[in-house]
């Protein structure tokens, strides 16, 4: 683990749930970064500018993450580690859920059953946005003002079950 003082204010603080073949960290703002790492077992996944990260590891386990706030002068404060377990990447209902139109120019559509959360992140990781507690069969999702480019879905069912689809969108 790393240990290094920077000249962030404070260090971030993490939480992690597991959703499935999810996890989804989600960190404290921190005063002076400019971004943040994220660690799994001391494996470096990415970094954002964000403060949440979705990680889907191939294989199920116990996992341990950490955030790094990179502050100016490549300086880090580092934050509490956050340990879950999380289930095998596995499709569930995989032929049962669609997500049209794809590509798409200003809304998109998720159809399927038992749809509890829609989580959408960009290219980096980062949460752009979150629907929780919707039983709906059709979902509508308005995409305007968005950033073109390849978006991940996650889409969780009430029973805890996870799929990931991708959605482009172009301007």
């Amino acid at each position: 683990m790393r240990i290094l003082t920077g000249v962030c204010t404070e260090a971030p603080v993490l939480t992690a749930d597991a959703i499935g073949n999810s996890v989804i960290l989600k960190w404290t703002e921190c005063e002076g970064a400019v971004s943040y790492r994220i660690f799994r077992d001391d494996e470096f996944l990415g970094s954002t500018n964000g403060t949440s990260y979705s990680d889907s590891p191939k294989f199920a386990g116990n996992y341990c993450y950490v955030v790094e706030s990179d502050c100016e002068h490549r300086m880090y404060e580092v934050s509490n580690e956050e340990c879950v377990s999380a289930d095998a990447i596995d499709e569930w209902s995989a032929d049962n859920l669609t997500l049209y139109p794809n590509p798409t120019y200003g809304q998109f559509f998720i159809e399927g059953q038992h749809i509890a959360v829609v989580q959408i992140f960009n290219a980096t990781g980062q949460l752009v946005t979150e629907i929780e507690n919707t039983e709906a069969e059709r979902i509508t999702i308005n995409c305007d003002g968005w950033n073109p480019g390849i978006y991940n879905v996650r889409i969780v069912s009430a029973e805890g079950e996870s799929a990931t689809r991708k959605v482009t969108i172009f301007r």
